[in-house]
């Protein structure tokens, strides 16, 4: 999306992709601002991997220390403040999509700042940080609406807490205008986005539920067994799941030390991401970044517990052992997560290293004068968009799909030149020999292919005639 914003100049408001699932790849899903930003970078100083990632990666880190800055009037002792947020990037798939080009973990940053600086709130109240706390709450709710986990929680929370007191002119005038100038600017956008794709008839970017209940109990079952024998050691190392039994433990212990904030907050983030899980099951398993949002449940709960830890540490030789303890746990976590990356993830960057073969693909088809404007078909993608993205060509993909023969012809009839199949040893390339015109040649093992119509193809019955 950032590339068509940088080539087409089109406005914030008209995002386009490069996959023609419609006319001409408008198309929109979550508040585009941070590609737009990277396509205008993209004049200005010219195309560069590292340009989106850094637009991701330099806010949060800049709410990352923030928070932790807020954190060290919050804690006994700075360690377990840093520990307390050090403890989410130690997963292994924390860390990849903290340097990608998707916005979950830079939405996840603005998340979090806001929750602590409403947190912080009760120390001192302040009107700035209520509508700090606004605005980014809304940011990271447009750049990912999943990340607005937290804000329910801690409203929730606040105003549980503002009944039990009946301090209702707190509810009225702080958490319930918090709550509406957070979700307007979402609203409003997604209700803009929906009539946009409409407009378009752009079914690329689903801005739906997948719920648990639309599966069959078998498929249910698969998907939960993959989850766990697949994603679980990835995201939530060993190391990650004993520090959660831990600090639920230490909770646990201390249960009757809660405050109404503390323990209806928790509940609460707990619920959410319950709920959250079962409508968005299905997307568990083909997407691990939708597993980012747990983790503001991880810091609720490890948070809280060092917490009341550090009332334990009394002397200092129970304080210094005590803190070696939690670093060395600590160390031991992101050492696995590091060599969890590598493994999985072939390192950082992962998404430039699915198809090396891909890395240069558009200097061949620039050898083989095959214009920009050309349009691809590619039959076995490995996203939804990644092949036409090195192609730097427009065109139509399947997500780990396979195209009929009777599905080319409509395609060619929209504009179609050429074929990409990224291994020729896959069957689906049977899909093309009735519509292959010209072989144009082999990049490594992919092939690229003219295309035409087939014989049997009619666009009167097809109802695509002019």
């Amino acid at each position: 999306m950032a590339r068509v914003f940088q080539q087409e100049n089109n406005s914030l408001f008209q995002p386009k992709i490069l996959n023609q699932f419609n006319s001409d790849g408008s198309a929109g899903g979550e508040f585009p601002i941070t590609y737009f930003i990277a396509g205008k970078l993209y004049q200005i100083f010219g195309f560069s991997y590292m340009t989106l990632r850094l637009i991701h990666f330099i806010p949060f880190v800049v709410c990352l220390l923030i928070s932790l800055q807020i954190l060290f009037r919050n804690f006994k002792f700075r360690a377990t403040a840093v520990v307390t947020l050090f403890i989410m990037m130690c997963s292994a798939t924390f860390m990849n999509y903290a340097v990608s080009p998707l916005t979950d973990v830079c939405a996840f940053g603005f998340s979090l700042l806001a929750s602590v600086l409403l947190i912080d709130q009760r120390r001192k109240s302040s009107r700035g940080k209520l509508w700090l706390s606004t605005v980014l709450f809304a940011l990271a709710g447009l750049l990912k609406i999943s990340m607005l986990l937290p804000l329910f929680a801690i409203v929730g929370a606040f105003s549980i807490q503002s009944l039990v007191d009946k301090n209702f002119k707190v509810l009225l005038k702080q958490w319930l205008p918090l709550v509406f100038f957070s979700l307007l600017p979402v609203l409003v956008w997604y209700v803009y986005i929906a009539k946009y794709n409409a407009a378009h008839e752009s079914i690329y970017f689903t801005t739906t539920i997948r719920p648990f209940w639309s599966l069959s109990s078998e498929r249910f079952s698969e998907i939960l067994v993959f989850n766990i024998t697949s994603w679980r050691p990835i995201i939530f190392s060993n190391w990650i799941i004993f520090i959660l039994a831990i600090s639920s433990i230490t909770l646990l212990i201390s249960v009757k030390k809660w405050k109404t904030f503390e323990g209806t907050f928790l509940i609460l983030l707990l619920l959410g991401s319950i709920t959250y899980f079962l409508l968005f099951y299905v997307s568990l398993e083909e997407h691990d970044y939708y597993y980012i949002p747990f983790f503001f449940l991880i810091i609720a709960i490890v948070g809280f517990a060092l917490k009341y830890a550090e009332e334990f540490m009394t002397k200092n030789w129970i304080s210094a052992l005590s803190l070696l303890i939690v670093f060395m746990i600590t160390w031991q976590t992101a050492h696995a997560a590091v060599v969890k990356t590598r493994e999985t993830y072939q390192g950082w960057f992962n998404d430039l290293d699915l198809s090396e073969n891909l890395h240069d693909i558009e200097s061949f088809l620039e050898d083989h004068n095959i214009p920009k404007t050309s349009k691809f078909v590619v039959p076995q993608d490995e996203s939804s968009n990644i092949s036409l993205f090195f192609l730097n060509r427009a065109g139509y993909t399947k997500l780990s799909g396979v195209y009929n023969e009777e599905d080319l012809d409509p395609l060619i009839d929209k504009g179609v030149d050429y074929a990409l199949v990224l291994d020729t040893s896959f069957y689906s390339v049977t899909f093309l020999q009735y519509h292959i015109t010209d072989t144009i040649g082999y990049h490594h093992e992919l092939g690229i292919y003219k295309v035409g119509h087939s014989k049997w193809w009619n666009p009167e019955a097809e109802g695509l005639s002019e």
